[in-house]
């Protein structure tokens, strides 16, 4: 554990170290003075004050002589000292759950994730006793208080009458005294009528239990969280956190994370994916944390939603409240992806760090590079700035921007333009070429036909006016018209062929191409691609000729220049 703020002594034990810090220098008597006093009153009665003034002139002139010289190491001492003793006494009185469990109980929360419509709503019983009635799909108990004891737990539909009715019952349970537990009711009455899990797990209606349940986190600044997969369509999955945390590598239908992840205060970010793919299913956001809180997430409802509409696949999560009333499920907020591409032709900009909200998010990108397309937090405005390579803070950003994505959307942003655009050609349109982030706000991470590849085109030539795009098939596809600087054309679909043509071509006769470029577009086929149209054709000062780079949606890129004409 780690103290985040000094810790100060208590008033009575910092006046007594400055006590005797003060006798140790000043307060000592010398009884046995070796040389005689000159003038000795023999024979008169010493004059001795009360014992409560001489404390009295201690305090006074003694600790005011004193503390000056002293204090100052004293309470470093007492720092490291305090410190380090409250810190092992911290972590020794935590008590992760501060609420008692009467004599002879146990406690326990219970979650309806059955994504069964004949289990829509449930009742409850514990042995011959209602525990919980009309018991929704997607809704939790707060946790109760339980005798300690073994018990028959039986299912029955919400109109039962008693435990008679009951659709199933289970072998019976064991809750421990003094114990906290999480029950999970989940699965279908008739896996037949269901599709079969892919694991070949069981997706029989079953109660899954958690032991070691808690009800508060062990650090107020940390929110724990315990996962169970309970979607019975879906395959074994990872999680991943802020994109490269793995958290939880292959949990299989019907299982929990082997304990509490630990989660920092704010927004984190997940990505779900197929352990045995790591094809990403989707991404994900957790509310923003606060710190001291235990929550329960499940894989919920069917990925195909034919089996259920009114229960397709979401995550889950439930906090775990003192008490009160039944908990309705969050429903978590997908999160949103960005590509980040550098595509700036000034050589001051590169490598470039590019910081979000203040911290170092990407070190070193240089000039025709991009990242994969990584996951931010939805629904709250991102401060992106990039500066020089190297730079401690954004200070000195050569570019910032404000960016709020929707939940679930997709996002490019390309980094383009010069510093001093008086030191580069000018644009024959008089398109300001100032260093800006360029962003497009409808991207896509997969084409949509296997056949093809869907390009989406932006002109980042800052001396180029307008122009259109073309790739060579039988006939050619137009993929962008009259584009000018710092543009996008939208996605589309080019057959892929392992000898096609770029051409870029000024709009106006004579169609006479301004440059032309040799790519195979076949390892593309089922993809979304990115064009940059790159460089200058005003190649001075060693600045980059114009070329075609195609990015891919996992960075890759690949740039065709000169030495590929034809």
């Amino acid at each position: 554990m780690t103290v985040s703020k000094w810790l100060i002594p208590s008033r009575s034990r910092f006046l007594t170290l400055v006590v005797v810090a003060a006798i140790a220098v000043g307060g000592a008597c010398n009884c046995n003075d070796d040389d005689p006093d000159p003038d000795p009153d023999v024979g008169v009665e010493p004059d001795i004050p009360p014992i409560e003034d001489v404390i009295d002139d201690v305090e006074d002139d003694v600790v005011d002589d004193v503390v000056d010289d002293v204090v100052d190491d004293v309470i470093d001492d007492v720092e490291d000292d305090v410190v380090d003793d409250v810190e092992e006494d911290v972590v020794d009185d935590v008590d992760p759950d501060p609420i008692d469990i009467p004599e002879g109980m146990a406690r326990v929360q219970v979650v309806h994730n059955a994504a069964d419509p004949d289990l829509a709503s449930i009742d409850i019983y514990f042995d011959e006793d209602l525990l919980i009635d009309d018991f929704e799909f997607r809704t939790a108990t707060p946790y109760v208080d339980i005798d300690a004891d073994d018990y028959e737990i039986a299912v029955a539909g919400a109109d039962s009458d008693s435990v008679d009715d009951a659709l199933i019952t289970f072998d019976p349970t064991e809750f421990e005294e003094g114990e906290r537990y999480l029950v999970v009711a989940n699965g279908v009455v008739d896996p037949d009528d269901f599709e079969d899990n892919p694991d070949g797990e069981s997706i029989d209606v079953a109660l899954y239990v958690f032991e070691d349940a808690k009800e508060t986190a062990d650090d107020p600044d940390i929110d724990e969280m315990v996962l169970f997969h309970g979607a019975t369509d879906a395959p074994g999955v990872d999680l991943v956190a802020n994109n490269d945390i793995l958290i939880v590598a292959d949990l299989l239908y019907g299982n929990f994370t082997d304990g509490y992840l630990s989660l920092p205060r704010g927004i984190t970010v997940l990505d779900l994916l197929v352990s045995a793919t790591e094809e990403r299913v989707n991404s994900y956001q957790t509310p923003s944390m606060t710190g001291g809180d235990t929550f329960v997430a499940l894989a919920s409802g069917f990925l195909d939603s034919e089996q259920n509409e009114d229960a397709s696949f979401e995550i889950v999560v439930y906090p775990t409240p003192v008490d009160g009333d039944r908990l309705e499920a969050i429903v978590l907020d997908e999160a949103a992806r960005m590509q980040l591409v550098h595509d700036s032709i000034d050589p001051a900009t590169s490598p470039a760090d590019v910081f979000v909200d203040e911290i170092l998010f990407e070190e070193g990108l240089e000039y025709r590079s991009a990242t994969p397309f990584l996951t931010y937090p939805s629904g709250e405005e991102i401060d992106f700035a990039i500066t020089e390579t190297g730079a401690e803070d954004t200070d000195d950003a050569v570019a910032e921007a404000t960016l709020e994505f929707d939940p679930g959307s997709t996002h490019i942003a390309i980094a383009s333009g010069v510093l001093d655009p008086e030191e580069f050609p000018a644009n024959p349109d008089d398109v300001d070429t100032d260093f800006a982030l360029y962003t497009y706000d409808d991207a896509r991470e997969a084409g949509v036909d296997d056949e093809d590849v869907d390009i989406l085109t932006f002109h980042s030539v800052i001396d180029a006016g307008d122009v259109d795009v073309t790739v060579s098939d039988s006939p050619d596809v137009t993929i962008a018209e009259e584009l000018g600087y710092g543009e996008f054309a939208n996605y589309t679909a080019v057959p892929v062929d392992e000898e096609a043509l770029i051409s870029i071509v000024p709009p106006e006769p004579p169609p006479t191409p301004l440059a032309e470029y040799d790519v195979d577009l076949l390892p593309f086929a089922g993809e979304a691609a990115l064009l940059v149209l790159s460089g200058a054709f005003d190649t001075d000062d060693d600045r980059p000729p114009v070329a075609a780079v195609l990015i891919s949606p996992d960075g890759e890129v690949l740039v065709i220049d000169d030495d590929d004409l034809e």
